[in-house]
């Protein structure tokens, strides 16, 4: 099951989550922070895309520091990423 849903944080910030699920468990993720520079922009990212839980730093020209989690489990990567964002 896909959720897709924004955490609003004020008028120009906002998080964006998405979680696929299978039987109640965390499959996917992703959990963004955006800002509104005259259209929604990234600014960290923590996903799962690598096949290991990684935070993304998405600096103003495009480049991305990325930075590798201890091994956790996906719930506890997705209330960490909104615990931090927020």
């Amino acid at each position: 099951m896909d959720k897709h849903f924004f955490i609003e944080l004020s008028v120009t910030d906002r998080i964006r989550v998405y979680l696929k699920t299978e039987r109640g468990r965390v499959q996917d993720l992703v959990v963004q922070l955006e800002t509104w520079k005259d259209k929604w922009l990234p600014v960290v990212r923590y996903n799962y895309a690598h096949g290991m839980p990684h935070r993304d730093l998405i600096h103003s020209d495009g480049r991305k520091t990325k930075e590798w989690l201890k091994a956790k489990s996906l719930e506890d990567v997705v209330n960490e990423a909104v615990d931090d964002l927020k």
